[in-house]
């Protein structure tokens, strides 16, 4: 384990400097996007991090190497673990080995998931049992793992990426959304069950970031055949939900949530919020649409995609059809 702590001593005065502020931090999903991201933002602010990562000697490899370096040259506390949050062996390796160096964990950060895109016909279910293990099922095994250490410490924090699609369902996106919605009732009601013990449970929602690199690693369907029964009605529609992800000008940099994510760790218990939501600007995108023979009239009409967000929460989706020339309304 020698290898997990070379970078200790570059900062070990700055650390006892700076004690009253210094947390242990376990961040999983740490490969990339908001995790990777999060854990050099926090080790920059003086934290210990513990980065996690599945197969860090293999398919990360390249990932684990290059945030070592990182952090050895910003003279920053960051540990790598190999871990897996579906694996009960994994978790409880990981934490102790934690509590080993560490003697205490003072903040889980859960944001290792998964993307999962395409009808819902055209998910397994599978495919479906998978995402939950890795959103839900992964996030609750972490939250347990570490539960019974900030019960003595009587103090923590769990933190719980989440998404702003926890509260908008979007087609192509239902099995996500129900993921996300899940962990969030689970962590919702730690911070209930939690709040006479000194340990907190808070939640963060983060809106469209398309500079990460969550898009690019989706899973399609694996029953792709069933999406003939939708037709081109159906292509359009994928067309329009990948508008309201694209990249433009509006698009927010995905370093603020990792900004916040640090606020809030350093944030007191008494001003912490339960949901904190980032991003998500309004979006509004039109398709054109050619209604063949099958239907009524064969007309050229238009689907209207409209998510409304009013500062707080993402939680309208509307989808119509217009006159090709019309005025998107919906």
């Amino acid at each position: 384990m020698k290898n997990h702590i070379v970078w200790l001593n570059f900062f070990k005065g700055e650390q006892v400097q700076n004690k009253i502020r210094m947390k242990n931090i376990i961040v999983t999903g740490s490969s990339s996007g908001f995790g990777l991201l999060t854990v050099q933002t926090l080790a920059k602010k003086g934290h210990t991090v513990y980065a996690t990562m599945r197969n860090m000697n293999t398919h990360n490899a390249g990932t684990a190497k290059a945030l070592r370096d990182w952090a050895i040259a910003n003279k920053v506390d960051i540990r790598m673990i190999d871990l897996d949050v579906t694996s009960d062996q994994s978790v409880n390796d990981a934490v102790e080995q934690v509590i080993r160096e560490s003697g205490q964990i003072d903040v889980l950060i859960n944001n290792a998931g998964l993307l999962m895109w395409g009808l819902s016909e055209t998910l397994s279910t599978k495919q479906v049992d998978q995402l939950f293990q890795v959103n839900v099922f992964g996030a609750d095994r972490m939250n347990k793992a570490v539960l019974p250490y900030m019960h003595l410490q009587q103090n923590g924090l769990l933190i719980q990426i989440s998404s702003g699609l926890a509260r908008l369902h979007l087609p192509f996106l239902g099995a996500y959304s129900a993921a996300k919605a899940a962990i969030d009732t689970l962590a919702e009601t730690l911070h209930y069950e939690l709040s006479n013990t000194g340990i907190d449970s808070a939640i963060i929602q983060p809106g469209v970031y398309p500079a990460t690199d969550l898009f690019s690693k989706l899973i399609p369907g694996d029953n792709p055949t069933m999406a003939v029964n939708y037709g081109e009605f159906g292509s359009k529609i994928e067309e329009g939900i990948h508008q309201l992800f694209a990249h433009t000008p509006e698009s927010r940099e995905p370093i603020e949530v990792a900004q916040l994510i640090t606020e809030l760790v350093d944030t007191p218990k008494e001003q912490r919020k339960l949901w904190t939501t980032i991003g998500s600007p309004i979006r509004k995108i039109a398709v054109n649409f050619y209604i063949g023979p099958g239907y009524k009239n064969s007309v050229n009409k238009r689907i209207c995609f409209l998510a409304i967000c009013d500062g707080q929460f993402c939680q309208k989706f509307t989808l119509a059809m217009i006159n090709v020339n019309g005025v998107c309304k919906c």
